[in-house]
């Protein structure tokens, strides 16, 4: 099971810590551990629920096209990009836990730099995942504005425009 194999392998990395002889720094690499093996799982239920958002916003877009070809063939293309994301988030709900740990005292603080940094583009690549599904609805929503006659949303930008900020002199 998944879940047996994702806590043997957090209690090995927790058993290697053992060789560290400053208590502090043990206990602190333990809690980071702890942490960064349990936080797959908490990211990983925020973004299926983001997911699960998008597909019923899918759901009702289908609903109001009216058989529309255009809207169908942009639904289709967004219920695949959720598939996708949810694959990815899925596989790094289960994964094992990434934090690499030798238990060597002059060694942890990169280990630990490291894993960190493994644990975030693992989060980076789910993310865009997501963003990418997220694209492909509002092509359908879009799509269904143009179908109803309706004012077309304009699509989300990737960087926001800077706003003027006043200065003060």
């Amino acid at each position: 099971d998944r879940v047996e194999e994702k806590q043997a392998s957090r209690e090995a990395t927790l058993k290697r810590l053992q060789g560290i002889k400053d208590e502090r720094r043990k206990a602190l690499a333990e809690k980071l551990v702890t942490k960064m093996c349990e936080l797959p799982k908490k990211r990983a239920a925020e973004l299926s629920r983001h997911l699960q958002t998008m597909t019923n916003v899918l759901a009702r877009v289908e609903e109001k096209s009216q058989g529309d070809a255009t809207v169908a063939a942009a639904v289709a293309m967004g219920t695949d990009a959720i598939a996708e994301a949810q694959t990815a988030v899925d596989a790094m709900s289960t994964g094992d836990c990434k934090v690499v740990i030798t238990g060597d005292d002059k060694k942890l603080g990169g280990e630990v730099s490291s894993s960190r940094l493994a644990l975030a583009n693992q989060f980076k690549e789910a993310q865009a995942k997501v963003k990418t599904a997220r694209k492909a609805v509002g092509e359908a929503i879009r799509a269904l504005a143009k179908v109803l006659g309706e004012p077309v949303p304009k699509p989300v930008s990737e960087t926001p425009a800077p706003s003027p900020t006043p200065i003060h002199e």
